[in-house]
């Protein structure tokens, strides 16, 4: 993930994450313009995102704590029903 970014084409801060947070974060981005733009944990993990559901919780609290951490919005927001998407407050719009 990259953080802060005080120039064009340059970010001052750069985190590693695992792949199941990326697959993650790629699947909810994805379904996101539709209606139905959020998951349970259970129905992520039969997408096949991660084999457990703790590991797919575990990357959404990593990834949300990382955010915080840098001072910026999280990217994965809670919606009713136990079920993550991506924060509906971010910006869709491309660079």
């Amino acid at each position: 993930l990259l953080f802060h970014q005080p120039l064009k084409n340059y970010f001052s801060e750069k985190v590693s994450i695992w792949p199941q947070s990326y697959r993650i974060i790629r699947y909810l981005h994805q379904i996101r313009p539709y209606k139905a733009n959020s998951r349970s944990v259970a129905e992520m993990k039969k997408q096949g995102l991660a084999e457990n559901r703790s590991t797919i919780s575990n990357r959404i609290s990593e990834i949300n704590r990382i955010c915080e951490n840098n001072k910026v919005l999280p990217i994965f927001h809670s919606f009713p029903n136990n079920k993550w998407g991506i924060n509906p407050v971010l910006s869709l719009e491309k660079r």
